[in-house]
């Protein structure tokens, strides 16, 4: 079976967020797109019937070095993190109105922030947008609730036109999504005053565990049910971290008891059959961290279930 994805032209656009002043440390995922762009990623493409190329590299990117970022929640951390989602924001609307699926390809996971405001402003699907979310985390933190102040831990928030204000000036500055259209798998590191956020905005969550329990058949009907009835347009955002660091350990924030790699790559190939997905994101691919090129090979086996290849 191959996907059915909206796009008449079968183009795939890579776009590199090479950022990760997001997060707490950037270790190196603002790295690893270049890294998987030297590396060939776009061979995974060889032999199908789909048309792949990278989007331009974002060439005013600060050239601030990660072992010294300004601290976390000041003005000139943020604005690296901002000036880098405006990249982000403006190559994912070119890809769309262009008529190519873009795949974003991270750099820690505030992209989303810019990605989905993207999506959701070109099909002008404002409150009519699902989201699969593949991740640890749920993402969902204000400036006033986050530990830590990194940003890569806010951007479900402002999708819900809560918390960060920076995070939420992409597109029309209101709600972009509904909580009831969003559908979380992975999820086992909630911060405190994090859950009574994730429990007010009515997503769906479930741990790798809770999961395997209900059985991926139920999974995917869960996810089909919130993601796909009713809505205008689709992501997929994928979390290298959603997966058991035995299997991905080269991302900035791993956590234990995350799904097992064949059981993940088997959902996002089935889920990707059952709906049509207008966008990819695959975030927090760290090289410096990764061990015998695990991480680097889930990538790619990522776009392979994704997009059906063999």
């Amino acid at each position: 079976m191959t996907i059915r994805y909206s796009f008449a032209m079968k183009k795939v656009r890579l776009i590199p967020f090479t950022c990760g002043a997001g997060a707490c440390f950037d270790t190196g995922c603002a790295i690893g797109p270049k890294t998987l762009r030297d590396n060939d990623i776009l061979s995974v493409f060889d032999g199908s019937d789909i048309d792949a190329e990278w989007a331009p590299f974002f060439d005013e990117n600060p050239e601030y070095r990660r072992d010294v970022l300004p601290p976390l929640g000041t003005v000139e951390r943020e604005g690296i993190v901002l000036s880098n989602l405006r990249h982000v924001y403006d190559e994912t609307r070119r890809a769309l109105n262009d008529g190519v699926m873009p795949v974003i390809i991270g750099g820690d996971h505030a992209m989303v922030a810019a990605s989905m405001s993207a999506l959701v402003d070109s099909k002008n699907a404002y409150e009519e947008t699902g989201l699969l979310w593949f991740d640890a985390h749920p993402d969902i933190n204000s400036p006033e609730t986050s530990p830590s102040k990194a940003l890569h831990g806010m951007p479900i928030a402002s999708l819900l036109d809560v918390g960060h204000v920076g995070l939420r000036s992409f597109g029309q500055k209101r709600k972009k999504i509904k909580g009831e259209n969003v559908c979380m798998f992975g999820i086992r590191s909630v911060d405190e005053e994090e859950g009574p956020i994730l429990n007010w905005s009515g997503i769906t969550y479930h741990s790798a565990l809770e999961t395997s329990k209900m059985g991926w058949d139920a999974a995917l009907k869960l996810a089909q049910d919130r993601v796909a009835k009713g809505t205008k347009a689709r992501a997929f955002s994928v979390d290298l971290d959603g997966f058991d660091p035995f299997y991905a350990p080269g991302v900035g924030t791993p956590v234990e008891q995350g799904i097992a790699r064949d059981d993940g790559l088997a959902f996002i190939r089935a889920a990707c059959r059952a709906i049509d997905f207008d966008l990819l994101e695959i975030t927090e691919y760290n090289p410096v961290v990764d061990r015998d090129g695990l991480t680097a090979d889930l990538v790619r086996d990522v776009l392979r279930a994704f997009f059906d290849l063999g």
